[in-house]
């Protein structure tokens, strides 16, 4: 991307680094992920490579609403606890975030960089 003066780069982080939330090592992880983020946009920046990332809310993935739980909430739980606290009230799905990540890729996005915006229905309006 360096030789080709030209790139884009976005990385997926977490809503979950602004929520008080006790999973350490996951929030941890997503918060390194907004900081590598940082560092490579300014890294990158004077090549013409852009980097971003996204941080979504909750969504609904094969993955997620799959794992078992031995204790706590089940899924349904935990979303129906989540889609209170939005805006927007619906189960997010991985398509809510195509938008977001279409721009950021996009020769509209050229003088972007170093960005995290948050796709989670309004989560992060709350303060959750």
């Amino acid at each position: 991307m360096r030789a080709a003066g030209w790139g884009r780069i976005v990385n997926t982080g977490s809503g979950i680094t602004t929520t008080q939330n006790r999973d350490l090592a996951y929030m941890t992880s997503k918060g390194t992920v907004h900081a590598l983020t940082r560092a490579l946009a300014n890294e990158l920046g004077e090549s013409g490579v852009t980097v971003n990332a996204i941080a979504p809310g909750l969504v609904a993935t094969e993955g997620f609403l799959g794992r078992a739980r031995a204790n706590g909430p089940t899924a349904e739980e935990v979303f129906a606890r989540v889609t209170a606290m939005q805006t927007i009230k619906h189960q997010s799905v991985p398509e809510d975030l195509a938008g977001a990540l279409a721009f950021l890729v996009s020769d509209d996005a050229g003088f972007v960089t170093g960005q995290i915006p948050h796709v989670n229905g309004g989560v992060t309006r709350t303060g959750a």
